[in-house]
């Protein structure tokens, strides 16, 4: 009887990891959203970086983890980006899985780099803290990231407030949020927002919003939610992980 409780745990054991992998698996998708608009989404790791055309510059934002340079570099390849033609980096927060690599694109490519003021020690500490998990799984990814380093991150530019990019030639804005982090950072472009931490898709219903695995408080994030979901011209957000969502389905899911 045990043995064949065992072989059954053993089973349904395989199919979650194969889940899990086949889930988090690298990808790359490109998307011509509209006239002076298109998204390249590069997955790494389990980590977005996302490459974004417009108004003739590409803007990238977060960079993924420490390590995976090549691998982003190779899709960027496929996806017939040059790194080198990369305009400016802005990090959404400065957890290990969005600064890993911006040291490394800002002194090899001399891509600017924009961060909010909130994360200037985060850029600076170079070592992954203790999160505040929000669920068993996600104590488990915090306890085999604590300790992990990554690059030190000197910002070009540091924002405080609303930020236009239009006084770097790009229609979009930089919109701070301080709750994931203190320097949580979203960014926007006509109807589409990316949203860093503030939300991620499901393992496996990508599309379907789900909490983040990390985040300290709870009641705050449903206010952040409800705000960004209260600036009802963005229709579709791009989280840090999994995605995209469309804002209807986020107003229908979420508490």
């Amino acid at each position: 009887m045990i043995r064949n409780a065992l072989i059954v745990l053993s089973f349904i054991f395989s199919i979650i990891i194969s889940t899990v992998l086949y889930a988090t698996r690298d990808s790359l998708v490109s998307e011509h959203i509209r006239d002076n608009l298109d998204i390249t989404t590069i997955t790494v790791n389990n980590a977005k970086i996302y490459l974004v055309e417009r108004n003739g510059k590409t803007i990238m934002i977060d960079s993924g983890n420490p390590g995976d340079e090549e691998k982003i570099e190779a899709y960027m390849a496929e996806a017939g980006l040059e790194p080198s033609a990369i305009d400016y980096l802005i990090i959404t927060h400065g957890h290990l899985d969005h600064i890993g690599t911006a040291a490394y694109f800002q002194s090899r490519y001399d891509i600017k780099v924009i961060g909010g003021q909130g994360d200037a020690l985060m850029f600076s500490e170079g070592i992954q803290q203790p999160l505040c998990a929000t669920s068993l799984m996600a104590s488990a990814i915090d306890m085999s990231l604590q300790g992990k380093t990554y690059p030190l991150l000197k910002a070009d530019i540091l924002v405080e407030g609303p930020y236009d990019l239009g006084q770097l030639g790009i229609k979009g804005k930089i919109t701070p949020m301080p709750g994931h982090t203190l320097g949580t950072l979203l960014v926007s472009f006509d109807d589409i927002i990316f949203v860093g931490d503030l939300i991620r898709g499901e393992l496996v219903r990508q599309s379907t919003p789900n909490r983040h695995f990390f985040m300290c408080d709870l009641a705050d994030n449903d206010r952040d939610i409800a705000t960004v979901l209260g600036m009802t011209q963005f229709t579709r957000w791009y989280p840090g992980h999994f995605g995209s969502l469309l804002a209807k389905d986020v107003a229908r899911y979420w508490p």
